[in-house]
């Protein structure tokens, strides 16, 4: 902050729920719940907890959760009449 005052160039600060949980504890409880939760590993806990980027080669829809939500109907490139669909 104080070299931003000094130049005037705008800086980009990150803190970690690790650097959080040291000034306010609850904070670190509630961050240990969501791990508990979704795992170290999920992007929303590794990007909002923790400042960390992550590679899109998981992705929402990675090979396994593909094959979960896959048919074995015909793929139609229409609405069938009187079906009623939820996208």
């Amino acid at each position: 902050m104080e070299e931003e005052k000094k130049d005037g160039l705008r800086r980009v600060s990150f803190f970690t729920a690790d650097d959080n949980r040291k000034v306010v504890p609850e904070y670190g409880k509630s961050v240990d719940a969501a791990i508990a939760r979704l795992g170290r590993q999920h992007p929303l806990v590794k990007s909002q907890y923790f400042c960390e980027t992550f590679e899109a080669e998981g992705g929402m829809f990675p090979p396994g959760r593909q094959g979960l939500v896959k048919g074995t109907h015909a793929v139609r490139t229409e609405p069938e009449a009187g079906k009623i669909y939820a996208f």
